[in-house]
């Protein structure tokens, strides 16, 4: 790039940084983007005066209005709302355009890259209304802009007050600071303390996956998990590239590679049903059809709000889905197909040691989640949350309170699961989903509860009819781990 390409590219990255981060610190950008029929998204739609939300005289209390007077919330803002504008020079059309003048001026492959990232991860934040994809683009204007164009706190921090947010870098730039070759690091490639090896598990949706790129994973990784939603009808609603067309076909046949080659290495294909998709069990079958026999397809988590998301008047149907797949999964098992579904594969005979089946995954225990920039969180789904950063590596400063919190998130702390009867199977659900849904980690999530249950009472009822076919000997179903306390 010339110099004056240099400068524009650095400019514009400062720019589209600052304004971001100037909506993140002082004007809650991404609690108003959660929401995507948020008025805010007018910014990536609309140039000149938008409006990016409504205003009332006083403090009417909308929900008693509008129950009082029979009125829609459109109809309660017409009557007695006010329009928030504000000024928009650049949407998201002008925001591609101008990223992708500069991609093509640029001649190094990898800032290639991380300028089709930004124009990629905008133009489906612009279709999707999706806040991550916002934080993408605000994350990468940032490493961009802080660690690599203007090199941080050396550079831009003489010019700021506060100097923690150019400090913090989000680990985006993983083609230009990587980690030291082994011979740079002694501890590289080393077993633990106690003689055993790490684990070493991947996830990939497979889009970039090559033929190298497979044997290093089939090489290295103890466990892959393949990412893939079931069917392509399926998997494709979801899961479609920037142009609509969908990535189904591309990456299946590497899956399909990848397995074959894996011999019999631990691998499973990782899928989620949505209420889009209420039939799963045919997206499982289908996945065994195509060769997989290692096989998960789990409910999504999300905001009852999202046309996707699942609720409770989902359950009656997905109570008879999940009854239909044990039944068919026995009767493959009598003909000699069987295959395994992640969520059937519990030890009823044994099962977890008695700390698992108190705490479950021992998030802010025995598993952490720490950020590049060495933050230490209970677990990954707590990242980014300030309010539940434990401590950092760096200080070796742990929030010990919070630590016994999570130690005390058992289900004899939870009132709702003491009387439970399949509660040393849950331990007491996923805490990051208590909070968010529940409100806390302490308040399961009863969407959760209720699949747990009943797949729990599946697993029970294949494990009746195997021991039926078998003479009243079944072998017990579990995992490899040498602490036999994962509970599939």
């Amino acid at each position: 790039m010339s110099d004056q390409q240099i400068q524009k590219l650095t400019e514009t990255v400062k720019t589209a940084n600052l304004c971001l981060e100037q909506e993140y610190m002082y004007n809650d950008l991404f609690g108003r983007l959660e929401d995507p029929e948020s008025l805010y998204w007018n910014y990536f739609h609309q140039t000149g005066e938008i409006q990016i939300d409504w205003a009332t005289e006083g403090h009417i209390d909308k929900e008693a209005v509008c129950a009082a007077e029979g009125l829609t919330e459109e109809e309660f803002y017409a009557k007695y709302g006010a329009q928030v504008v504000a000024a928009n020079r650049y949407d998201a059309a002008f925001f591609i355009s101008l990223f992708n003048t500069l991609r093509d001026s640029a001649q190094n492959s990898a800032l290639k890259a991380e300028l089709q990232y930004l124009i990629d991860q905008t133009a489906l934040a612009r279709d999707t209304h999706e806040m991550e994809r916002v934080n993408n683009v605000y994350k990468k204007l940032h490493d961009l802009d802080y660690f690599l164009l203007r090199y941080g706190p050396a550079d831009a921090g003489p010019y700021m007050q506060d100097t923690s947010t150019i400090s913090k870098y989000y680990g985006t730039l993983g083609a230009f600071y990587s980690a030291p070759a082994p011979a740079e690091n002694p501890a590289a490639g080393e077993t633990a303390g106690d003689g055993k090896e790490p684990d070493r598990p991947v996830t990939t949706n497979g889009t970039l996956l090559t033929d190298e790129r497979i044997d290093f994973i089939n090489r290295e990784m103890h466990n892959v998990v393949l990412s893939v939603d079931g069917r392509r009808e399926v998997n494709d609603r979801v899961r479609h590239r920037v142009d609509g067309s969908g990535s189904y076909d591309a990456f299946l046949p590497k899956f399909q590679k990848l397995v074959q080659r894996r011999g019999d290495g631990q691998y499973y294909v990782r899928g989620t049903f949505t209420k889009y998709n209420l039939d799963f069990a045919e997206d499982v079958l289908h996945l065994n059809r195509c060769g997989f026999d290692q096989i998960s397809v789990e409910p999504v988590v999300a905001d009852p709000k999202l046309p996707y998301a699942l609720t409770e008047a989902d359950l009656p149907a997905i109570f008879a889905e999940y009854e239909r797949l044990a039944k068919l999964l026995i009767d493959r098992r009598r003909e000699g197909k069987g295959f395994n579904f992640f969520h059937f594969m519990i030890d009823l005979d044994q099962g977890p040691c008695v700390i698992k089946r108190l705490r479950g995954c021992g998030a802010g225990n025995e598993y952490c989640a720490v950020t590049p920039d060495g933050d230490v969180y209970p677990c990954h789904q707590f990242v980014g949350q300030e309010e539940w950063r434990m401590g950092d590596i760096f200080s070796g400063e742990i929030d010990m309170e919070m630590k016994r919190r999570f130690a005390a998130s058992n289900v004899y702390g939870k009132e709702e699961c003491r009387n439970c009867w399949a509660k040393f199977y849950c331990s007491g659900g996923c805490n990051a989903n208590n909070h968010t849904y529940a409100g806390d980690i302490t308040r399961p999530y009863h969407l959760a509860c209720e699949l747990e249950k009943k797949r729990v009472e599946c697993a029970i009822m294949i494990k009746a009819a195997m021991a039926d076919m078998a003479g009243g000997e079944e072998e017990s179903i579990s995992c490899d781990g040498d602490c036999a306390a994962c509970v599939k």
